[in-house]
């Protein structure tokens, strides 16, 4: 989405930014990837690069920072 976002340097691909996007929505791995048309292990790796990317290590963590930030 191009609401007022500001640039958060995080520098997610649009395939995170959509992960993330299923993620905060209460999507299991399992569903994004059908979602997606895309295998669970790659949504795993979406999933670490987010992590990653953002510097955090659980799932409560990114969707708490994706909320906040606005980052979807």
């Amino acid at each position: 989405s191009v609401h007022a976002a500001p640039s958060t340097g995080y520098q997610l691909t649009s395939r995170e930014k959509e992960v993330l996007h299923l993620l905060v929505d209460g999507n299991t791995m399992n569903k994004i990837a059908e979602k997606l048309f895309i295998s669970y292990h790659t949504v795993d790796n979406h999933i670490r690069n987010i992590y990653s990317k953002l510097q955090v290590h659980s799932r409560t963590a990114v969707v708490t920072k994706a909320l906040k930030e606005r980052l979807y």
